[in-house]
C-alpha cells in the first residue's frame, strides 16, 4: 500500500510534461530571444525542480538585459566625432573600451555560471532534448554573437585610439578642418588614408554583428 500511495502522489511525469510543453511552445518555437514570464499558475505546474531550471536561463536573462541594453550607448559614445578635441575623443573611447570590457565580463560570468548549473541537472532523455535547445536559443547563440560585437566594438575603439594618436604626434602635418582631415605631404596624406580605412573596415563589421545580434534576438 505505502508503494502505491507513493506512486499516485508522483506528480514528476505531468510537471516534467508541463516543462517540456512550455519549452517547446513558449520559448523555442517563438520567434525571437524572448523568455515567458511564469505566473503563479505555471509555476506551480511546474513544481519547484523544473522552475528551478526554468530559473537557470531566466536568471541568466534578468542580469544580462540591463548589459545589453547599454550595448548602444557604449557603440555610440566610442564613435569619432571631435577630431579638433583629440584628448576628449580618446578619453570618450576608453571609457568606451571600459563599458565593453565590463559588459563582456558580466556576460561571461552568467554564461559561466548557467553552463555550470545546466551540467549539473539530471534531466530524462526527452526533456534534456527540449531544454537544450531553450538553452542554445536563449543563451548560446546570443552569447556568441555578443561576443563577437565586443570583439568588433573593441577593433573600432582601438584604431580610433591609433588614428588619435597619430593625428596628436602629427599635428604640424595633418589638420582638422571644415569637418574633413588635410595632410600637408603624401606620406601622411598615405597614413592618414591607411588608418581612416582600417577605421571604415572595422565599423563595417561592428555594424554587420550589431544587425546580427539584433536579428538573433528578433528571431530571423
Amino acid at each position: 500500500m505505502p508503494l502505491l500511495l507513493a506512486a499516485c502522489g508522483d506528480k514528476e511525469p505531468e510537471q516534467r510534461k508541463a516543462f517540456i510543453e512550455l519549452l517547446d511552445q513558449r520559448v523555442i518555437k517563438p520567434a525571437g530571444v524572448r523568455l515567458p514570464k511564469l505566473n503563479d499558475e505555471e509555476k506551480t505546474k511546474l513544481g519547484e525542480t523544473y522552475k528551478a531550471q526554468f530559473d537557470i536561463i531566466s536568471n541568466f536573462h534578468e542580469g544580462l538585459n540591463t548589459t545589453f541594453a547599454a550595448i548602444p550607448k557604449v557603440m555610440s559614445n566610442a564613435a569619432l566625432r571631435k577630431l579638433d578635441d583629440l584628448p576628449a575623443s580618446r578619453k570618450a573611447l576608453e571609457e568606451a573600451r571600459g563599458a565593453l570590457k565590463s559588459a563582456g565580463d558580466a556576460m561571461d560570468a552568467a554564461e559561466k555560471k548557467a553552463i555550470e548549473a545546466k551540467a549539473a541537472l539530471k534531466q530524462p532523455d526527452d526533456l534534456k532534448a527540449a531544454y537544450d535547445k531553450a538553452f542554445d536559443k536563449m543563451i548560446t547563440a546570443p552569447v556568441a554573437a555578443a561576443r563577437n560585437l565586443f570583439g568588433s566594438g573593441n577593433a573600432v575603439i582601438d584604431t580610433g585610439v591609433q588614428l588619435i594618436d597619430y593625428l596628436g604626434a602629427n599635428k604640424d602635418k595633418v589638420t582638422f578642418a571644415g569637418g574633413s582631415l588635410q595632410a600637408s605631404d603624401p606620406k601622411a596624406h598615405a597614413e592618414v588614408n591607411a588608418l581612416l580605412a582600417k577605421l571604415n573596415a572595422a565599423s563595417q563589421k561592428l555594424a554587420s554583428d550589431v544587425q546580427t545580434l539584433n536579428k538573433i534576438g528578433r528571431g530571423q
